[in-house]
This record gives C-alpha cells, structure tokens and sequence, in this order.
C-alpha cells in the first residue's frame, strides 16, 4: 500500500472514531467522562500505531494530531443539554444549602448561555427538589435531578436518564 493509501486509512478510521464519540456525546454526554476520552484516544493511538507498524510508515502517526486536537475540542464543547446537566448533578454534594444548588445550576445554565435552564420542581414537597432537564424538548423531557434534603441540606441525590 502507498504512503498516502494508508495514512488516508488511518484518518478515515481516526474519523470514524470521532464520528462515534460525537453521537455518543451528543445522546449520553459521555466526553464528561476522562475514562471515555482516554479509552477513545487510546484506541486511536493503537490503531495508528497497528498501521504504522504493519506498513513500516511514520506517517500514519501524523492523523493523531488532529484526532487529538478534535478529540480535545470534543470534552470542550457542550453538544447537547445533556453535559451541562451531567456537571451540574456531578458538582452537588451532600449537605449543600438549597442556595449553593441554585448557585452551581447557574454556573452551568447561565441567563444567557446556549441551553435553556433546566425546570425546578419544587412540588414535591419541603424536603424534595427536582430538575428536569427540558421539559419542552421531548428529547430530555424525562431527564432529572432530584435532591432530598435533611435539615436544610443536600442528603441523596439521584439522576433519572431519560
């Protein structure tokens, strides 16, 4: 095989990879995972390495940069509601105030960010709260947060995909 035949290969197949982490990102938010990103790159570096080693050639180590610099770019960027509500439910810990709640669901559903700020339900009771994603958008109508509080204070905490 030619210089140019297998590093083409080896891009199609780096692109590839980053076709399937972009939808996985987009459905299940799973570039909030370092275990993803370092299992996708990793497959990656292997990949190149294999045609590499198999055709004698450099060269096909030369599409990780920019699968790298993608694959980077990907943990980066919001492609969906879903990572800023995964980071949100990620960053509450037990015995925050109802307030440090409200505060970390700004940092990451700001007034004027891309997605809009996700529903509080506060009909479940005094000691209960809830945050459904987008109750608008039938994609993550049924994706929730819900809190438990003892005492004024976080006690459980548990996500409902959807």
């Amino acid at each position: 095989m030619g210089r140019w035949k297998v590093m083409l290969a080896t891009a199609l197949l780096l692109m590839g990879l980053l076709v399937a982490a972009f939808l996985l990102d987009h459905v299940i938010a799973t570039s909030n995972s370092q275990w993803f990103l370092g299992a996708i790159g990793a497959v990656g570096i292997l990949a190149a390495g294999v045609a590499g080693a198999k055709n004698r050639r450099a060269e096909c180590l030369l599409p990780l940069l920019p699968f790298a610099a993608v694959l980077t770019l990907l943990s980066l960027t919001d492609t969906s509601p879903l990572k800023p509500f995964a980071r949100f439910y990620a960053a509450i810990e037990p015995g925050m105030t109802e307030a440090e709640v409200l505060k970390t669901l700004d940092a990451q559903f700001p007034p004027t960010g891309r997605y809009p700020r996700p529903l509080v339900n506060r009909r479940l009771g005094p000691k209960h709260l809830g945050f459904i994603l987008d109750p608008r958008d039938g994609r993550y109508d049924a994706e929730m947060v819900a809190l438990d509080f003892e005492a004024g204070r976080v006690a459980t905490k548990r996500y409902y995909p959807d």
